[in-house]
C-alpha cells in the first residue's frame, strides 16, 4: 500500500488567514503544501518559524501526522 506521508519543513505562517506553508526537505523532489490550522496551532507554529521544524504530512488528507519521537 502506497503511503501519502512526506516530510515537510515549516516555511511560513500567516496569522491573519491562519495558514501555514510547508516544503519538502528532500533535494530529489520539490513539493509545497499549504494547510489551514486553528489559531492556537498557528500561534504555536509561529514560535518555531526560524528553527527548521519539520512534520510528517499526509498529502492526500492534508493533515499533520502525529508521531511519538
Amino acid at each position: 500500500m502506497e503511503t501519502n506521508e512526506k516530510f515537510f519543513m515549516l516555511m511560513e505562517v500567516d496569522k491573519d488567514s491562519q495558514i501555514a506553508k510547508y516544503a519538502t526537505v528532500s533535494e530529489s523532489e520539490s513539493e509545497e503544501i499549504t494547510l489551514q490550522h486553528d489559531k492556537s496551532f498557528i500561534d504555536y507554529l509561529e514560535r518555531f518559524i526560524d528553527q527548521g521544524i519539520c512534520f510528517y504530512i499526509d498529502t492526500h488528507r492534508k493533515e499533520i501526522i502525529e508521531r511519538d519521537l
